[in-house]
């Protein structure tokens, strides 16, 4: 799909899968698109992100990766992929239209913000059994499945910091707390 179809589609509706890494996607992604990148467990987030009748259009690295991702997504129930963005962030910015970024932040920028207690809100999402092997002090645990049942109840202008084991999680939960409305997600 050109930009124009992409953005024709997401005014009908239709929900921007981001299938890239967690670094492309942070660098650029289209407002609102959540990111779940292709990975061994794939299949079980997206069915716990994305509703199973949902329009799909994916942002993929290439059309080998489309056609990976959609035997997956067909696999799992989800029949209304409309397509990709051809030529992917590159088209859709050079077209001009809206983007949004999604900041990591490192270990030791982390650690800075917590001993200076310059964060608002940190959640950690992995498992209750992960985090009862160990969290960060600081942090509250609300696990990926209940954030994505339900949003936190706080301001959506404050920064959130999501973390979990390695960041994969972390990004699903950061970009679905975007596609929610909130503005300062890392």
């Amino acid at each position: 799909l050109s930009p124009a179809q992409v953005k024709e589609e997401l005014s009908r509706g239709a929900v921007v899968l981001d299938t890239r890494d967690t670094a492309a996607f942070g660098g650029v992604h289209i407002p609102k698109a959540i990111n779940i990148g292709f990975a061994k467990q794939t299949a079980n987030w997206i069915g716990m992100v994305i509703d199973p009748g949902a329009q799909l259009v994916l942002i993929v690295t290439n059309e080998q990766a489309y056609e990976e991702m959609t035997v997956h997504l067909h696999r799992i129930g989800y029949d209304n992929i409309i397509g990709y963005l051809y030529g992917g962030m590159a088209a859709w910015q050079e077209a001009g239209l809206p983007i949004s970024h999604l900041w990591q932040i490192s270990a030791e920028k982390l650690n800075h913000k917590i001993e200076s207690n310059r964060y608002e809100y940190l959640f950690d999402v992995r498992t209750p059994a992960e985090w009862g092997n160990g969290h960060i002090e600081q942090a509250e645990h609300l696990p990926l499945n209940a954030l994505l049942r339900k949003a936190p109840d706080i301001p959506k202008d404050k920064e959130v910091i999501v973390t979990c084991g390695i960041g994969y999680r972390g990004n699903i939960a950061a970009s679905f707390l975007q596609s929610e409305g909130f503005q300062h997600v890392h």
